[in-house]
């Protein structure tokens, strides 16, 4: 194939260089005399100027299909020289511009047989680009996908959008590789798997237009080379470019390649917020108590729950009160897939619900605080109630607050099927009001999956 380049590539240069700058016309006929050239002349000057207007039109056709030759020579020699599709597209540009017609009424004798020879050589040189074309794009390999000592430590997926009669060109290596598996996604088809193959090299015809997946698992924390390449059919698919758009979204166990998390169910323990007023200390010993107690019955399997504390010195009306389900669950979806763990441990300083109490805090009105005690002893919460000295009760001194604004805060309860929060109200003579929300959390085991699009 490369031979038959070259001799076309070079009888075409050839016949470029014989006829496609003439520096002499034909002679006319014998049978037209210069006298007679003369007497036509001086009979018809009209016709005359038009006959030269023609062949000027020619002179220009002729010069400016042999530079689009000229330019397509420079553009082949260039792309051999950097085979970059910027350049192999316009060398397809240039194929498209090699078109020489002519018509023949009109036209002198000497002009015609110039036209001829031009088009003989531009349809010449066309078919040896269109040729050169066909050639390189058969040998050219769009890269979709190109990593170098990459680290991964979990199963990585890479997705792919490809048409049908194209190939696609597999290179992977890596240290340890325990499996790598190649899937048609739309159609949750497994094509092809590699096991226990730290080298790939292999090419795979693609039957289908779809979204494809490459699913490499490796054997712990490996460093990854990676390069997927793919054919091309048309010139008009060098430049197209197909990104896949990927989600995760909530799936079943038996979803294609779902993955099991961990994850929390929300549960609103209060169908409203409970209202509570503290009087002052002084008004207290007329009518009212500066002191209140809830209990909070804890769901089944619940392992925490989380609360919102609005304190305010004036009844008026909040707009706030009340959203804290509504918006714990609708921030809940937005970052369940971010891989936060549900509960802090020693070696992580965030959580889901660490993020969740963050994202949602109460009004908070400068002098406006109470205390609040927990207790999970129904006695000493009545005792609490009753205005006992709390110094003589049992309460969780780490949950608690003392003297503390509007909060948000949480409470580990698993086993636990009562909680009983104490509310106290230190001051003398403000009298302060509470709205009180509470969820509880219990963990559950959940399966997310992977979308694919194209965006």
């Amino acid at each position: 194939m490369k031979k038959l380049f070259v001799i076309l590539f070079a009888w075409a240069a050839f016949v470029f260089t014989g006829c496609g700058h003439f520096q002499e016309k034909e002679t006319q006929s014998d049978e037209i005399s210069a006298g007679d050239c003369a007497t036509q002349k001086s009979a018809n000057p009209q016709q005359n100027e038009s006959q030269i207007t023609k062949t000027q039109m020619v002179d220009g056709d002729i010069q400016r299909s042999a530079a689009i030759i000229e330019d397509a020579i420079i553009a082949m020699k260039t792309y051999s020289m950097s085979a970059s599709q910027d350049n192999y597209l316009k060398v397809v540009n240039l194929s498209k511009d090699l078109i020489f017609d002519f018509q023949e009424e009109g036209l002198a004798p000497e002009d015609r047989s110039r036209c001829v020879k031009q088009k003989f050589v531009v349809d010449s040189m066309k078919m040896v680009v269109d040729r050169w074309l066909q050639d390189e794009i058969g040998k050219m390999r769009l890269t979709l996908v190109q990593k170098e000592d990459c680290l991964i430590e979990d199963v990585t997926t890479y997705p792919i959008y490809l048409q049908k009669g194209v190939k696609l060109y597999i290179d992977q290596k890596m240290q340890g590789n325990k499996m790598t598996k190649f899937y048609n996604a739309d159609s949750k088809k497994l094509i092809k798997t590699y096991q226990a193959k730290n080298k790939i090299h292999d090419s795979i015809k693609i039957e289908n237009t779809a979204i494809y997946l490459l699913e490499i698992t490796p054997n712990g924390s490996q460093y990854l080379d990676l390069s997927l390449q793919r054919s091309v059919n048309t010139p008009d698919k060098i430049s197209e470019k197909q990104q896949v758009k990927v989600e995760t979204v909530d799936a079943s166990a038996k979803d294609f390649r779902a993955k099991k998390y961990d994850a929390i169910d929300l549960q609103n323990v209060f169908e409203e917020p409970r209202k509570i007023t503290l009087r002052s200390q002084f008004k207290s010993a007329f009518s009212g108590n500066h002191r209140s107690v809830v209990a909070v019955s804890i769901p089944s399997g619940a392992n925490d729950i989380a609360y919102s504390l609005r304190i305010a010195t004036s009844e008026q009306d909040r707009s706030s009160d009340g959203n804290f389900f509504k918006e714990m669950e609708s921030n809940y979806k937005t970052i369940k897939f971010l891989g936060l763990p549900v509960y802090e441990s020693t070696n992580s300083k965030t959580s889901i619900l660490r993020e969740l109490l963050n994202r949602h805090k109460p009004v908070r009105e400068e002098d406006a605080y109470c205390s609040i005690y927990v207790f999970t002893n129904g006695d000493m919460a009545r005792r609490f109630q009753n205005k006992e000295d709390v110094a003589k009760l049992k309460y969780n001194i780490d949950l608690s607050s003392f003297g503390t604004q509007s909060c948000n805060g949480r409470i580990p309860c698993k086993g636990l099927k009562t909680i009983y929060l104490g509310f106290e109200n230190e001051r003398s003579t403000t009298t302060v009001y509470l709205w009180l929300e509470v969820i509880a959390t219990v963990p559950v085991t959940q399966y997310s999956m992977e979308r694919y699009s194209m965006e």
